[in-house]
């Protein structure tokens, strides 16, 4: 008998959703709003996506799925086209795409007594399409719509206002006064990108904010943000202390306290102050090719903004760098109530067990959606699910619902942290709630079984599948040996010695 399971979004957590229901055996049904999969990275001129330079601030070694490392002659953080790349082979190599049905948008969902009403409409003929299955899968993204700073914010002024999420290429504002609202890190990758061809570049920043490069003696910087030496002694303290610790790491890693405009007060260790990685940011400001303003936006004018401090700013064109919302308004209002849906929250819009499943809702799981999570916890947010689902996973009524209080007392919190979860304890508690376990390991292993106890890759999740993946973790092993020079003793010493307590 055929069980199919339907999944909402086709970018990188609807791809490794529909791949592992397939391992076990569910046939998916992928519901995908564009004409192709790879969400924002698809980089559509009239859909939110991302701009035509970038390249991740992470690396391409945590920016992957277990069972296929990247090429090895694709760079350390790949480009957005890349990333596109990776994701068609991957949806290739596992038969993923006859499971899409493209240009298709949900609209309803509801549950019902055998599971959950799925109704979408085919964007393209209008025409309305229904079904019944017992399970569903939302992993629409965490970029479904524009958050803009005041309501109506582009039909306020005679100037060109463009949200991020539409932002492509510089070229249309050669010579122009731009300013850039937001201290994010797509607003400094996008001040960094414009300030080549406008005129001037102007960011109006609330906080100050820490900046990272993408490169630590030379090694990717996440190796360090996301190494269990580093991490795993924040998870016991209080805010203020994380945001001591934070402050140690910040200096250790970036080499300098940061732009004198920016610098995060000695006596201020607020931990919810962003961190921003970027390589040329730095080097901008400190060439005035980006003028910082401090404040926050009260308002546009014919001439550009007013802050609410009172200083005005003169512009030609504003890009608005304040980030985006979750979409889930096609979700029946009971669903919305039980995860306590807050679209304008842009740090975690509802609330479940690790974000991931309700008690109160069998069948349903999200993935991807709170800030910070990356595409390798995508892939254990969907085991999770479907282990879930299938009942090959214990999680009692308890933990559940304690993890559903967890996260609403996260939502509560002030000041309210830039990422709810660090990204290893969140791998971390994933991890030990699916019980993955290593399959015998044999002494051509200790290597692998070394790093992992210091910080979790994507191939490292999955060794109880036993030598085909070991075999994957020593080929990246052996890439990471020849790019860096560098050999396990020394990457494995590199990590304890950077530990921030």
């Amino acid at each position: 008998m055929v069980e199919e399971i339907c999944i909402i979004g086709g970018g990188a957590g609807g791809l490794i959703s529909c791949k592992i229901a397939m391992d076990y055996g569910l046939t998916p049904v992928v519901l995908e709003k564009s004409s192709w999969l790879g969400g924002i990275w698809r980089n559509p001129n009239d859909e939110i996506g991302v701009w035509n330079s970038l390249s991740t601030n992470t690396s391409k070694y945590f920016t992957c799925f277990s069972d296929m490392p990247w090429p090895s002659a694709t760079s350390p953080t790949p480009t957005n086209r890349e990333v596109m790349d990776y994701f068609i082979a991957y949806a290739r190599a596992h038969a993923l795409i006859d499971n899409f049905l493209f240009n298709c948008k949900a609209i309803y969902v509801n549950k019902i007594h055998s599971g959950y009403l799925v109704r979408w409409q085919n964007v393209s003929s209008g025409q309305i399409f229904e079904k019944e299955f017992p399970y569903v899968i939302i992993a629409n993204g965490f970029h479904a719509k524009e958050l803009f700073p005041i309501s109506n914010l582009c039909h306020l002024s005679k100037l060109k206002v463009l949200h991020s999420g539409k932002y492509r290429d510089p070229k249309p504002f050669i010579g122009q006064k731009v300013a850039v609202i937001g201290a994010s890190t797509s607003a400094c990758d996008i001040a960094e990108d414009l300030s080549s061809h406008a005129g001037e570049v102007i960011q109006i920043v609330r906080e100050p904010h820490r900046l990272l490069p993408k490169y630590y003696q030379g090694i990717p910087i996440d190796f360090f943000i996301k190494s269990k030496s580093l991490e795993r002694p924040l998870a016991s303290l209080s805010p203020e202390e994380i945001g001591k610790e934070i402050d140690k790491g910040f200096v250790l890693l970036a080499g300098h306290p940061g732009h004198h405009n920016l610098v995060v007060p000695n006596e201020d260790h607020n931990s919810s102050f962003f961190s921003i990685v970027n390589n040329n940011y730095k080097k901008c400001l400190e060439e005035n090719k980006i003028q910082i303003q401090k404040g926050k936006l009260r308002s546009l004018n014919e001439s550009g903004l007013v802050l609410e401090n009172g200083n005005e700013v003169e512009a030609d064109a504003v890009i608005v760098c304040t980030g985006f919302e979750v979409d889930l308004t096609f979700l029946d209002e009971k669903i919305l109530e039980i995860i306590n849906y807050d679209g304008h929250d842009n740090v975690i819009p509802i609330t479940g067990f690790l974000n991931t499943i309700h008690p109160d809702l069998p069948g349903l799981g999200f993935v991807g959606l709170f800030r910070g999570v990356f595409i390798g916890t995508y892939e254990l947010q969907a085991e999770l699910i479907i282990r879930h689902f299938k009942h090959l996973v214990a999680v009692s009524e308890r933990a559940l619902r304690e993890g559903v209080g967890y996260e609403l007392r996260l939502r509560r919190s002030t000041p309210k942290p830039q990422f709810i979860y660090y990204s290893l304890e969140f791998t971390e508690r994933l991890m030990e709630v699916l019980n993955f376990q290593s399959s015998a390991a044999t002494s051509d292993h200790q290597e692998i079984i070394k790093l992992r106890d210091i910080l979790y890759l994507p191939q490292f999740y999955r060794l109880d599948k036993g030598e085909s993946q070991f075999i994957l973790c020593k080929q990246v092993i052996d890439e990471l040996k020849e790019r860096f020079s560098i050999d396990e003793n020394t990457l494995i010493n590199l990590f304890y010695q950077n530990k921030l307590n």
